[in-house]
């Protein structure tokens, strides 16, 4: 236009958030307004979760749905040295004290809890803390891969599609080790995606979960030491209950792992 041309504007292409502020004289965003988009960000992705949880809100064990989502991103539980902990009672507890010495070595951390107790971002902790944006960034990663013709079908369950987030989100932040804890059993939890894993730990066997796992303490124990892996250690509480200790030791030898009893 003539005005554009009696005082030669130029249109200057500014993209970080402080540059645009500082050039039109408008104060940078408050943290509480950046908080306040987070969790709006945040509702969204549980939102979405709850939709998956609707459309499908039983338990599904089974890993095909898990590794093909997981593909579709990346394959990012491949690029994490992952610790398994399984077991009926003491899994969280061991992945808090696990990650507490991996920390007090210099590593960094991230640690997968389930169930979560409030939001589905709780369970995804980075060095102890819980990184919202990363999560939020992830979810919506995966969001994206399933798609609405897969959202509708309920073809995923919302654990399904928040541990394929949670691999996503670990993966992406570089952690030097993933302590992740087991939902379900373990054979055929959504967590056991990995071809080898730097440990594979069972804490205890007890009667849970019996619909799904077995109605004896072998049948449970058989598919809680399914996250054993060939060549990799697997670690064993020398409290497991009597009738579960035949069965580790003969899962360990099927698939050839090193038993370590602690």
């Amino acid at each position: 236009s003539r005005m554009n041309a009696s005082v030669g504007l130029r249109v200057a292409r500014i993209k970080p958030w402080g540059q645009l502020c500082r050039a039109m004289s408008c104060p940078s965003p408050t943290p509480s307004v950046v908080n306040s988009l987070q969790r709006k960000k945040k509702m969204a992705s549980e939102a979405f979760l709850a939709e998956l949880e609707a459309a499908r809100p039983e338990i599904h064990l089974g890993l095909s749905t898990s590794l093909e989502l997981l593909a579709r991103v990346g394959d990012p539980q491949k690029k994490l040295r992952v610790i398994h902990v399984a077991g009926t009672n003491g899994k969280g507890s061991v992945c808090a004290m696990v990650a507490s010495v991996l920390r007090a070595s210099g590593k960094k951390v991230g640690v997968y809890n389930s169930p979560h107790l409030f939001h589905w971002s709780e369970a995804v902790l980075i060095n102890d803390v819980p990184d919202l944006e990363g999560w939020r960034v992830s979810m919506h990663a995966i969001q994206e891969a399933l798609g609405d013709v897969d959202r509708a079908k309920g073809k995923y369950t919302a654990f399904e599609a928040s541990c394929a987030a949670m691999w996503l989100q670990l993966a992406t932040a570089g952690v030097d080790y993933a302590v992740i804890e087991a939902g379900v059993g373990g054979l055929r939890d959504a967590t056991n995606v990995c071809d080898t894993v730097s440990a594979a730990v069972l804490t205890s066997v007890g009667l849970d979960h019996q619909d799904l796992l077995g109605s004896t303490i072998a049948e449970i124990a058989a598919d809680k030491c399914g996250i054993f892996k060939a060549k990799c250690p697997a670690i064993v509480s020398s409290l497991l209950h009597p009738e579960a200790l035949p069965v580790t030791r003969s899962t360990a030898a099927t698939v050839q792992c090193d038993l370590i009893m602690a």
